[in-house]
């Protein structure tokens, strides 16, 4: 499976949280068990599926992609890993079960052709600061984590995170060369697109 910015910056980040290793009072807005929408500049016939996958390749979810792009995906209840302890950030509950983010990737006749992203960039060669991702994960309970983990000296995960039990949509976003932001203020003007490998 071909990786991607967004993937390997995720999966660094919750490596962190399941390891141990601003203020925003909202609460996500997607607390739904389904994804869905339309393909941005979609041209019929690139993919005619989606798989969504969590924790180590998990399958939780897939679905038909019409001919207009359009898509909705069921998601099933993920395994996770209690979210644990993370230097200098306030989690409320540390015995929380929390997955990581999901990953969704196009099929054509059953080959993979991209990742499915929500978010503000237009090609996968413009990712930079500004940068901002959606990416949902699965939460056991309510759960907020807050401050910034300084994973070296000069790298930090902020997190402003308030997740409902249930499915929770949250950013990431990229606010520096230095930092990597999660807040579940969803901002407007993202679009669903696909990335071709």
């Amino acid at each position: 499976m071909k990786t991607n910015l967004k993937w390997q910056l995720t999966i660094s980040a919750l490596c962190l949280i399941l390891s141990g290793c601003g203020n925003n009072p909202d609460i996500s807005t997607n607390t739904s068990n389904t994804i869905s929408g339309t393909i941005a500049d979609y041209t019929t016939g690139t993919v005619d599926s989606l798989k969504c996958f969590s924790n180590n390749n998990d399958l939780i979810g897939k679905c038909a992609v019409s001919t207009d792009g359009k898509f909705s995906i069921t998601l099933s209840t993920p395994t996770g890993n209690k979210i644990g302890k993370i230097n200098n950030v306030t989690v409320t509950d540390t015995n929380a079960i929390v997955s990581s983010p999901t990953l969704t990737i196009g099929y054509k006749n059953g080959i993979q052709k991209g990742l499915l992203d929500k978010s503000n960039i237009t090609n996968s060669s413009n990712i930079g600061i500004g940068s901002v991702i959606i990416v949902f994960c699965y939460s056991d309970r309510d759960l907020t984590i807050k401050g910034t983990n300084n994973v070296s000296s000069t790298k930090s995960i902020i997190w402003d995170v308030k997740l409902k039990k249930g499915w929770n949509e949250m950013t990431m976003e990229v606010p520096s060369t230095q930092s990597l932001l999660y807040s579940t203020t969803i901002p407007a003007g993202l679009n669903w697109r696909l990335f071709l490998n």
